[in-house]
């Protein structure tokens, strides 16, 4: 399991749902969070979350603007 820095707010909104992320979703949060390239290419098997996870930084800067 890859070990990276997940925002509280986004770590407990997983957390409720029950969600778990694939490697490789923990792999592109890590990548955009340090600005490592301007364009992604996503490969992965069908069902495995590939349009989610283009979604997941805005979900992520979505809570921890939120007031909770």
């Amino acid at each position: 399991m890859n070990k990276i820095n997940l925002p509280d707010k986004f770590h407990f909104f997983l957390k409720k749902r029950g969600w778990t992320l694939f490697n490789y979703q923990k792999d592109f949060i890590e990548e955009v969070q340090n600005n490592v390239f301007k364009r992604y290419l996503i490969s992965s098997d069908t069902g495995t979350g590939k349009t989610i996870t283009l979604f997941l930084p805005l979900l992520i800067d979505h809570l921890e603007k939120k007031k909770i």
